[in-house]
C-alpha cells in the first residue's frame, strides 16, 4: 500500500511560539524549551535546529535524550529533568549537560566516582507531585553544603514540578509557597525554575529567572496568547464503497448502516496512532466537513461516512489533525473523547509510519 499519510511539522510556527513566549516573560527570564519524548513527537532534531540561539536551555528526560540532542546542538546548556543514569555522569560533565539530583546518596556517588571533571547540578524539590525531589529542608541544606564543598560539582540551579493546572490553581499556589522555603537557601546566582507552560502563561509572579514551556512551544496550550499549532496530520481516501441499509461495516460488525451510505476507506489506523477507542465515536475532516468514523478502526485503515459530503472522490484529502475549512481537529478534541491527556494524543501518532515532512512557512 502506498503511504498516503502525511505528518507535517511547521517549524516556523514553533519559532513564532517561542518568540511569543519570550515576549510574555521578558528578556530577564531565561527559557528552557522542553524537547523530551522526541520533542513531543515532533522530532527533536528539527525542533532543536529551529530553536538553537532562540532559547537558553533545552530540557530532556534522560541521558539518552541528551545524547541525541548533542548530535544536533553541542553548545546550548541541556538539563536532564528526570533521574539520571549515574554511570553516565562523566559524559554529562564533558558535554555541558546539567543533571537533576533528588537525594543525598546521589551526591555521594558523584563525589566518589567523578574525579577529574566537574558536573553541574540542579536540585529537585518535591512540593506535591510526589515523584522525585527533596522534601526535607534539612536534607536540602545538606545537599547544598555537599555541593559547595565539592571539587567535582557546581550548584547550578533548583526547581520543582507543579502537579496540576487550571483545575486546581490553589494547589499550584501552595506548591509555590513550599518551593519558596527552599529557594531562599540557594545562592543568589542560581537558576530557579518551576513554571511549566500553564504557569508561564498565567502566573508571572512565579517565573523566578527561568521558565520551562513545553506544550505551549508546539502551539497546543490553551491561553489568551496567539500560539500556532505546529503539527498537521493528513491522509487521503483510497476507496469508496456503497453500503446498503442493514449491512454491517468493519470488523466485529459494530456498525450497521441505518440507510444506504457511501463509506470511504482511509489508510490510517491504530498502528499509526488513531486510537481504536474512537471507533463509532469520532470523526475526521473531509472538504471542511465532519466525516464520522463507522465500524471498528483497523490496524492500518479507518472507515468514514461521506454520504452527505459533496465532491468526495478517491484521492480526496482527509484531515486527521489540524484545520480544514472552518473545522479544526486538535489534540484536545481527541483527548475529550478518550478521557486522556492531549499530550498522550500527540505522542501516540506515529510519524515513523507516515511521510514525515518539515515546513518553514
Amino acid at each position: 500500500m502506498i503511504n498516503k499519510n502525511n505528518y507535517i511539522v511547521n517549524t516556523a510556527n514553533i519559532l513564532k511560539n517561542v518568540r511569543t513566549i519570550s515576549k510574555v516573560v521578558g528578556d530577564k527570564v531565561k527559557i528552557c524549551a522542553i524537547v523530551k519524548a522526541d520533542a513531543y513527537g515532533m522530532g527533536m532534531t528539527s525542533v532543536v535546529q529551529t530553536l538553537k540561539g532562540e532559547v537558553d536551555y533545552f530540557g530532556v528526560a534522560s541521558v539518552v535524550e541528551a545524547m541525541a540532542l548533542r548530535v544536533v546542538d553541542k553548545i546550548t546548556p541541556v538539563l536532564i529533568l528526570g533521574e539520571v543514569n549515574l554511570d553516565l555522569i562523566e559524559w554529562c560533565a564533558d558535554n555541558s549537560v546539567r543533571v537533576t539530583i533528588s537525594n543525598l546518596e546521589e551526591l555521594d556517588y558523584i563525589q566518589s566516582h567523578l574525579h577529574d571533571k566537574v558536573l553541574r547540578i540542579h536540585l529537585a524539590v518535591n512540593t506535591g507531585l510526589n515523584r522525585i525531589g527533596f522534601r526535607s529542608i534539612v536534607a536540602f541544606r545538606r545537599a547544598i553544603d555537599k555541593i559547595q564543598k565539592s571539587n567535582v560539582m557546581i550548584l547550578d540551579g533548583c526547581f520543582t514540578h507543579f502537579a496540576t493546572k487550571a483545575n486546581d490553581e490553589k494547589f499550584i499556589e501552595n506548591q509555590h509557597k513550599k518551593f519558596e522555603n527552599y529557594i531562599k537557601l540557594m545562592p543568589n546566582d542560581s537558576i530557579i525554575h518551576d513554571a511549566n507552560s500553564y504557569v508561564t502563561l498565567n502566573y508571572k509572579s512565579f517565573y523566578h529567572n527561568m521558565v520551562r514551556p513545553g506544550f505551549a512551544i508546539y502551539g497546543y496550550h490553551k491561553c489568551d496568547y496567539k500560539l500556532l499549532p505546529a503539527l498537521k496530520i493528513s491522509s487521503e481516501i483510497i476507496n469508496i464503497t456503497n453500503v446498503r441499509s442493514g449491512e454491517s461495516i468493519g470488523y466485529d460488525r459494530t456498525y450497521v448502516a441505518p440507510h444506504n451510505m457511501r463509506v470511504a476507506v482511509v489508510p490510517i489506523g491504530y498502528a499509526d496512532g488513531l486510537d481504536r477507542r474512537l471507533s463509532n465515536n469520532f470523526y475526521l475532516l473531509v472538504n471542511g466537513r465532519r466525516a464520522n468514523i463507522v465500524g471498528n478502526i483497523c490496524m492500518d485503515v479507518v472507515l468514514i461516512d461521506v454520504t452527505y459530503i459533496p465532491y468526495v472522490y478517491v484521492g480526496s484529502k482527509v484531515t486527521v489533525l489540524g484545520a480544514d475549512g472552518d473545522e479544526l481537529l486538535t489534540p484536545y478534541d481527541y483527548a475529550n473523547v478518550l478521557s486522556t491527556s492531549p499530550y498522550e494524543v500527540l505522542l501516540k501518532f506515529n510519524h515513523k509510519r507516515m511521510n514525515y515532512k518539515i515546513v518553514s512557512e
